[in-house]
């Protein structure tokens, strides 16, 4: 997309600076904004700010596909496949 809302670059600075804080963590980052950044037809009149229903799909499947990757994991499981709370909070530990 070659023209933003004006508020835009705040947006992508803010990232940046989300990004740089989630690093240093260790922490995931599902940055949702990058995916639909370039793709006018994700945009309700191509306007950079409102999703348009295909911008809104976009995110979503990108949603629960980082949220199925991570919990892919066995650590997250007990015996009866049920979710376990305590791996996941000992990932996030400062």
């Amino acid at each position: 997309m070659t023209e933003f809302n004006p508020g835009t670059e705040r947006v992508r600075a803010r990232n940046r600076i989300i990004k740089d804080l989630a690093c240093q963590r260790g922490l995931p980052v599902n940055d949702l904004f990058a995916l639909v950044e370039n793709e006018p037809g994700f945009y309700v009149g191509g306007d950079g700010v409102h999703l348009a229903a295909s911008g809104k799909s976009a995110q979503a499947m990108q949603v629960a596909s980082e949220v199925k990757n991570f919990y892919r994991h066995d650590e997250f499981y007990g015996e009866d496949r049920r979710p376990l709370l305590k791996p996941l909070l000992k990932r996030y530990e400062r």
